[in-house]
C-alpha cells in the first residue's frame, strides 16, 4: 500500500535543508497536504504523512476546524476558532506510536491568535489520559503566557515545564517552536532558541496513556477549557530525542518553507 510520505520527493529548501527525517516520526500533519477542500471549508480528516496513518478526524461539524488558503507564504493553515459549546478538536486514536514514554521531540508551526479564556491560551495538542480522570501524558501549547510541556512523569499528576520568560507564548505572530526530552529535563526552543533546560524534577518515565491525541485543545471535566484559538500550518511528532543538528534541519526546513525569519 502506497503511504502519503512515500509521495514526498527529497526537496531542498534555503541553506540546503532537507524534507523532515522520517526515522522515528509518529505524527505529521501538514494543512498543504489536505486535498478536495476550498477555501472556509470545514475540515473532518487530516492526513497523517509519518507513515503511521495516525489520521485526525472530527465527525461532529460544530466540532470542526476550518481550512483556510494563502495564509503564510502562500500556504494554508487549519484555523481553530473556539467558542462555548462550538469546541474545535480533531482526535487521533490512541496507538503505540504516539505513546511518548521515553523521548521525544515535537514541532509547530503555528499562530495564537489569542486567549480563549483568560487563564489559559490552550493546547496545540494533548495526549490524553487513560481515563478522563487520569490526566494526560503529555500536552504542548501555552500556559500563563508562556511556551508549557505538560508531561505526567512516574505515576504522579502531569506537571508543568515552561519556556523562561523572556520566550513569551507570542500572540498574532507565527513561529517555529520545538521542544524534545532528554530522559532528564524538557527544553523548549522558540526559532531554534533554547529556553530551558527546565528540569522536571523527576527522571521516571512518563506514564503510559490509551486515550486520544488531541489536536486544538483539550477536552475533559476535571479542569478548564484549554483550547487552541489560531492557526496550525504543521506538526511534526517524534518518539525520540533529537541531536541539535537534527533539530536544526528540522527548524530550519519549517522557516524556509514558511519564510519565518528565525530568532535574532
Amino acid at each position: 500500500m502506497i503511504k502519503p510520505w512515500m509521495l514526498i520527493p527529497p526537496i531542498v529548501g534555503g541553506g540546503g535543508s532537507q524534507v523532515p527525517p522520517v526515522a522515528n516520526l509518529s505524527l505529521w500533519l501538514k494543512a498543504d497536504a489536505i486535498t478536495g477542500l476550498s477555501d472556509g471549508d470545514s475540515v473532518s480528516s487530516w492526513a497523517d504523512f509519518s507513515g503511521n496513518e495516525n489520521d485526525a478526524a472530527q465527525a461532529t461539524a460544530a466540532h470542526q476546524p476550518v481550512y483556510k488558503t494563502g495564509i503564510i507564504n502562500g500556504k494554508p493553515v487549519v484555523r481553530f476558532a473556539p467558542s462555548a459549546g462550538n469546541e474545535k478538536i480533531m482526535d487521533v486514536a490512541d496507538d503505540d506510536t504516539i505513546d511518548l514514554t521515553s523521548a521525544f521531540t515535537i514541532y509547530a508551526v503555528a499562530y495564537v491568535n489569542g486567549r480563549y479564556n483568560t487563564t489559559d491560551s490552550g493546547f496545540l495538542f494533548v495526549k490524553a489520559g487513560s481515563t478522563d480522570a487520569s490526566g494526560a501524558q503529555y500536552g504542548f501549547g501555552g500556559g500563563n503566557d508562556r511556551w508549557v510541556v505538560n508531561c505526567a512523569f512516574g505515576g504522579s499528576s502531569w506537571q508543568d515545564h515552561m519556556s523562561s520568560n523572556d520566550q513569551a507564548w507570542p500572540t498574532q505572530t507565527w513561529v517555529v517552536v520545538s521542544a524534545y526530552y532528554d530522559g532528564t529535563n524538557v527544553i523548549i526552543e522558540n526559532h531554534g532558541d533554547a529556553t530551558g533546560p527546565t528540569s522536571l524534577g523527576d527522571t521516571d518515565a512518563p506514564v503510559a496513556s490509551t486515550g486520544l491525541l488531541q489536536i486544538g485543545g483539550y477536552s475533559h471535566s476535571w479542569s478548564g477549557d484549554e483550547y487552541f484559538q489560531g492557526d496550525i500550518a504543521e506538526i511534526l511528532i517524534y518518539k525520540s530525542t533529537h541531536d541539535a543538528a537534527t533539530r536544526n534541519q528540522i527548524i530550519e526546513y519549517l522557516q524556509t518553507k514558511y519564510n519565518i525569519a528565525p530568532a535574532e
